[in-house]
C-alpha cells in the first residue's frame, strides 16, 4: 500500500516540477517524509517481533537464532534495496539525460524560428522598399509575352478540373 502511496505521489511531484518552479523544494521535503515514514515502520516491525518473542518466552538459544533469522532477512532487503535504489538512480540519470537534451533541442528550435521569422521580415520589407520606390513598374511583368503564354497554361489546366 505504501509503494503504491509514493508512486502516486512522485507522479504529483513531478507534473509540479514541470508547473511550479518551488517544486523541488516539494521534492526534498517528500523525500525526507517518505524516508522517516519508512525508518517508522522498520522500527514498528522490530518492536512487534521484540514483543512476540518475549511473549513466546523461548530459550536463548531460540531467541539469538530468531534474531539471527532477522538480521539476515533485513541485511537482505537493505541489499535488494540498495540494488533497486541504484537501478532508479541510473533511471533518473537517464530521464535527466533525455530532458536536458530535449531542452536543447528546443532551444535550437527557438532560435532557429526566430532567425527565419527575422528573415522573413527583412524579405517583406526589402519588397516593400521596391514596390515603394517603383510604383509605376508592375510587379509579377503580368504583360510580358512568358506571363501571358503562363496565364493560357493555366486556364487550360483548371479548365480540365471544371469539366
Amino acid at each position: 500500500k505504501f509503494f503504491f502511496f509514493l508512486i502516486g505521489h512522485l507522479y504529483s511531484i513531478v507534473f509540479s516540477l514541470f508547473v511550479n518552479p518551488s517544486g523541488l523544494m516539494y521534492l526534498y521535503f517528500f523525500s525526507q517524509l517518505s524516508v522517516r515514514e519508512t525508518e517508522l515502520e522498520c522500527v514498528k516491525e522490530e518492536r512487534d517481533q521484540a514483543k512476540i518473542d518475549l511473549k513466546e518466552g523461548g530459550s536463548k538459544e531460540e531467541l539469538i537464532r530468531k534474531a539471527w533469522e532477522v538480521r539476515d532477512s533485513a541485511v537482505a532487503r537493505k541489499n535488494a534495496t540498495q540494488v533497486e535504489l541504484a537501478r532508479t538512480r541510473i533511471d533518473v540519470m537517464q530521464a535527466n539525460s533525455q530532458l536536458m537534451e530535449a531542452i536543447q533541442q528546443k532551444i535550437e528550435l527557438s532560435q532557429q524560428l526566430e532567425q527565419w521569422q527575422m528573415d522573413m521580415q527583412a524579405l517583406i520589407d526589402e519588397q516593400m522598399r521596391k514596390k515603394l520606390a517603383n510604383p509605376e513598374q508592375p510587379s509579377s511583368g503580368s504583360n510580358s509575352p512568358a506571363s501571358v503564354e503562363k496565364k493560357r497554361t493555366s486556364r487550360r489546366l483548371f479548365g480540365i478540373f471544371q469539366r
